[in-house]
């Protein structure tokens, strides 16, 4: 994996990692539409969190109104940085919440009476992590 992708001649804009992203959203997007897992509306997630190619079609439509072009022409640069901003920010989370499920299962596999308040303290973290 790390020799044909991460090289000089592997183009930056490849994602080699996007059909498995692509095939996980459908999976995610099917069964949300079967189970309606926690109230979770799927159109309000595609909305709030996703960005499918529908909202990013009907966020072009209306910016190809002649009335709207003059103010708006940054418009899809400013949605892109959003969504940038978004993803960013859960991938960060999940990664601060990986780590923190590393760190306690060390402390747990070495458990002692000293690492009570260390294991606490990452149940702790781990759970307010879940609002």
């Amino acid at each position: 994996f790390f020799e044909k992708f991460i090289s000089a001649e592997t183009l930056t804009v490849s994602n080699p990692c996007d059909r498995l992203h692509e095939t996980y959203r459908y999976c995610i997007e099917k069964n949300l539409e079967k189970n309606k897992i926690y109230d979770i509306d799927l159109n309000e997630l595609r909305k709030d969190v996703l960005n499918t190619k529908d909202d990013f079609s009907k966020l072009k439509g209306k910016l190809m109104d002649p009335s709207l072009m003059g103010s708006m022409s940054n418009a899809p640069i400013l949605q892109e940085t959003a969504t940038d901003t978004r993803y960013n920010h859960l991938e960060q989370t999940l990664e601060n919440f990986q780590e923190n499920a590393r760190q306690m299962g060390v402390i747990a596999s070495d458990f002692s009476t000293r690492s009570q308040e260390p294991l606490n303290q990452k149940i702790h973290t781990l759970i307010s992590g879940l609002h």
